[in-house]
């Protein structure tokens, strides 16, 4: 009977649901930053305002 290594397998499940969590968090952080409010202030620093 040839079939797949269950360790493997899990290692397999565990990276795509990982990849799928990082992807999701980039996503966020840059739906953030893009609703967000960039201002320079007086010292020529950017201020982030996230609303």
């Amino acid at each position: 009977m040839a079939g797949r290594d269950p360790s493997f397998e899990y290692q397999q499940r565990a990276f795509t649901a990982y990849r799928k969590m990082l992807l999701k968090a980039k996503l966020r952080a840059l739906d953030n930053l893009l609703l967000s409010t960039i201002k320079v202030n007086k010292k020529g620093e950017l201020v982030v305002s996230f609303n």
